[in-house]
This record gives structure tokens, C-alpha cells and sequence, in this order.
């Protein structure tokens, strides 16, 4: 039986399924290889061999969870093969093949000369990246797919991939941040996508996760007249940003606005609150921590300012114990980390990168709590939450969406577990009063425990999310 198969399926439905796959990922497999400086014959060709030899190999099986990974190498891996060959040689320097990562716009949308300027900005932007850079990039943000996935398949250690995301995102940084002509560019490209995308398929509902569509979904809406449901993550605190997004919401065809708390639904003018609903973002229900080394203390968030990395470093720096500091997260603003590093090298700091897989860190390396120091508005905390999922302990900042969480689920427990925004020396006087004391710790562990297991399972979100749907 192929890996694609069930059990009680016939053959006719087992083909119908690896046709369906194979259509799934076509697009996705061709632009990579045409991305990789491949004709574009030699690319199909390619494609078409990696399939037969998917849909022949009875014994293959493959995690359903890594086809993409698996469909991206075989086709990359394809091609150097075919590539070798042509050339009678056993290798093929990485130089010789340039990563081509462009854009090009249908005339259809804008003129030809509006085109080119679009095309020049954009390609001139990319062109900044060397070509691994590129192709990393293009693996990790448009594939979606984990540094430990793409080292397998460039062959490069994990460290190595990092290393080059973040170099590649410090020489973007460096552009200005008003581009306009990027801004049309995207505009235009999501409304040609998703025009294509609704007209081709038969769909009775939108679900909107990322607001900064909004203004193309209600666009293409105009035409195609479909029920829309938006998904609230972020509070917009620029006025005109603020304005215009109630503005959108207000649209006749939006029929629910989730937000992840009610933290988030406050930004709403009072006809938009109407049609709103909070929905708490699920995590995954896991084995409780048996035991945790309570001088393993994690902040989860990228390495910039807003997260409040500051706050923990010197709430640690004053304590007497000597605590692992555990950052699980990208360091994104480097200046502002080796202002950190300067001033608190002091302090046992272990930087681990993005983690797939938070929950399974924390777990693996018995950590024993979690700290939320954000300075700035978080709508929900899923770091929270997910620490909470396998029962550790956190302390965050008395304000936001961390607060809310609290007075909503475990107000008893407020006073150990929120802290006066800003202030080191409230932190550090919670961690050592909760850390201090094992009963308490245990007690509040156990009970973090259960709210997981009772308001934040993808049973629960499912099945809400589920009614919403009905509903409309």
C-alpha cells in the first residue's frame, strides 16, 4: 500500500488521491526548481519523474507532515543529477547555479512601464542577497519550512542556516521602510492571487488570519459577494491605521470578528463590537513535567526591545541565586543585544534560536519557569499558555493580553504571577517568592495544568470555531 492510501480506500480513490497531491504541490515544486536556474522544460521533466517514481515505489513511506520537504529535495536533487550528467562530472560547484528569485506583475493590473519600475525596485532589493541567501529565504519564509529541514537539504549545518536568515533579514532591514512601490506591488499581487484563487474554486466562506489583506479581501468581495470571517491578532495603535481597519471591518459581508482576547476586541468601534467574539488560540494538550530545575528560567520572544529581555536580565542580575537564562527566540536587533550582553554578561545566557517545537524544549530541558516582560501590547501569549500546557509557572507583565489571561483563568493566583510593568525588582521579588515556596509552586503547577487541559484544547477551539461557521 503507497504511504498516500488508507486502508478501505479503492484503487480508483487511491489515485484520485496522489492526483490531488500532485496538484497540491505542481506550483509550489516548479517555481523552486525554475528559482534554482533550471530550464524551465528541464524543471517539469523533473517534477514528472519524481512523481512516477513517488506513485511506483510501494515501499516508500514518508511522514505526511514532511511530503513538501520530501517533493522540494527529490525535485532540487533531480536536477543537479540531470545537471552532472550533461556535464560528465561527479559534482557541481554551489557558484555555478545562481538562486533566481524574482517578481513580475500582469499587465493586466498595472501598465507595462509601471511594470518594469515594480520588477527593477523589487529584483534590485533581492539582489542585495547572495544567491544561498536566496534560497534559504525562499525555503524558510514562502516554503515554510524548519532550519532543520532546509540544512538536510542544502546540506548545511543548522547553525549555518540561521546564520545566513539572519544575515539576509539585517541587509533588508536596512531599506526604507516607507516603500511605496513595494507596497503597490504587494497590493496588486495578493488581489491577482486571490481574484484567481475564488474564481477557480467554490467557496461559501473567507477566513481572514492577517489583517494586512484586509483591504484586498474587501476589494475582491466587491465582485464576489462571499461571507467573510477575520481573525483579530493585533492592536493598531496608529490612529489613521485604527480609523481605517474599522472602516474595513464595518463591510456588510464580514460576518464575525475573532479576536484572540478581549484585549484585542477593545480597538473595535461599537457597530463592529456587535459581530465580536473572543476565541482563545488552542495549544497542544501534553504530558505534565514530573519534575523541573527551578534555576532554568526561559523567556520566549525574539531578541528586541519591546520583549523586555532587559527587564529579566536585570531582575536575575540582582537575585543571589545564579540562574540559567534560557532565550528561545531569534536575536532580531543586534545592537540591542550587545547592549544586554554588555551590561548583564554576568548572567548565564543560553541563545537558542527560533524552536520549532517550544513545548518540547522547555520539557527537555526542565525548565523550571517562564517569564513574559513585554513593555509593549500583546494581544495573547501563546508562550504563556504553551508553558502552562505542561505545567510550568510564569510570571509576566501586569498589563495586555498576559493580564487578561490571568484575571480570566487563575485570578487567585494574580498576585504571584503578574508583575508591575517595567519594574526588575517586582520581577525578581515574584520569581523568588513563587520559586521559594514548593508548595505554592506545585499547587499553581497543577492547576495551570488543568486550565489548559479545560479552556485551551483544539477539541474546544474546533468546535467553536466550528459553530461560528454553522451560524453564519
Amino acid at each position: 500500500m503507497k504511504f498516500w492510501e488508507s486502508n478501505h480506500q479503492s484503487v480508483q480513490e487511491g489515485d484520485m488521491q496522489f492526483i490531488a497531491l500532485y496538484k497540491f504541490y505542481y506550483q509550489d515544486l516548479y517555481a523552486y526548481g525554475v528559482s534554482l536556474g533550471f530550464n524551465i522544460e528541464d524543471v517539469k521533466d523533473a517534477i514528472q519523474e519524481v512523481y512516477l517514481k513517488l506513485y511506483f515505489n510501494e515501499r516508500l513511506c514518508i511522514d505526511e507532515k514532511k511530503i513538501k520537504f520530501y517533493l522540494l529535495r527529490s525535485v532540487r536533487n533531480q536536477l543537479i543529477d540531470w545537471e552532472r550528467t550533461k556535464k560528465d562530472t561527479s559534482s557541481i560547484e554551489e557558484e555555478e547555479r545562481s538562486f533566481k528569485l524574482s517578481v513580475s506583475v500582469e499587465e493586466s493590473f498595472i501598465s507595462d512601464e509601471e511594470d518594469l519600475l515594480l520588477k527593477k525596485r523589487v529584483n534590485r532589493i533581492l539582489d542585495l542577497l547572495t544567491d544561498h541567501q536566496r534560497e534559504i529565504v525562499y525555503l524558510h519564509f514562502i516554503e515554510e519550512m524548519p532550519y532543520e529541514e532546509i540544512a538536510v537539504m542544502l546540506d548545511m549545518k543548522i547553525q549555518t542556516v540561521r546564520g545566513q536568515v539572519f544575515k539576509a533579514m539585517e541587509k533588508l532591514r536596512k531599506l526604507d521602510s516607507k516603500d511605496y512601490f513595494l507596497f503597490l506591488y504587494n497590493t496588486c499581487s495578493v488581489f491577482k492571487s486571490l481574484y484567481r484563487i475564488v474564481k477557480d474554486n467554490s467557496f461559501d466562506i473567507i477566513y481572514v488570519q492577517h489583517l494586512n489583506v484586509l483591504p484586498v479581501i474587501v476589494l475582491v468581495n466587491i465582485i464576489f459577494k462571499k461571507d467573510v470571517i477575520v481573525h483579530l491578532h493585533v492592536v493598531y495603535a496608529d490612529t489613521i491605521v485604527h480609523w481605517l481597519v474599522n472602516l474595513l471591518l464595518r463591510s456588510s459581508y464580514i460576518k464575525k470578528i475573532i479576536g484572540v482576547s478581549n484585549y484585542a476586541l477593545q480597538q473595535l468601534d461599537e457597530k463592529n463590537k456587535t459581530k465580536s467574539m473572543v476565541l482563545y488560540n488552542p495549544v497542544c494538550f501534553l504530558n505534565k513535567l514530573n519534575f523541573c530545575d527551578k534555576y532554568q528560567i526561559a523567556i520566549i520572544g525574539d531578541v528586541i526591545y519591546n520583549k523586555g529581555h532587559h527587564i529579566l536580565l536585570e531582575a536575575l542580575s540582582k537575585s543571589s541565586i545564579q540562574y540559567t537564562h534560557h532565550v528561545i527566540g531569534n536575536i532580531v536587533d543586534y545592537q540591542y543585544h550587545n547592549e544586554l550582553q554588555s551590561k548583564y554578561g554576568t548572567v548565564n545566557s543560553i541563545y537558542t534560536g527560533m524552536i520549532h517545537n517550544v513545548t518540547e524544549y522547555l520539557s527537555k530541558n526542565k525548565i523550571g519557569m517562564v517569564v513574559i516582560p513585554s513593555v509593549t501590547s500583546e494581544t495573547f501569549s501563546l508562550s504563556m499558555v504553551e508553558a502552562w500546557s505542561i505545567g510550568i509557572p510564569t510570571i509576566a507583565t501586569n498589563n495586555f493580553g498576559m493580564k487578561e489571561l490571568v484575571d480570566t483563568f487563575l485570578p487567585e493566583y494574580a498576585s504571584y504571577l503578574l508583575f508591575k510593568l517595567g519594574s526588575a525588582n517586582d520581577l525578581c521579588a515574584k520569581m523568588k517568592e513563587l520559586l521559594g515556596d514548593d508548595k505554592l509552586y506545585h499547587e499553581l503547577s497543577n492547576r495551570l495544568y488543568s486550565v489548559v487541559k479545560d479552556s485551551f484544547s483544539d477539541k474546544n477551539y474546533m468546535e467553536s470555531l466550528c459553530k461560528i461557521i454553522r451560524d453564519i
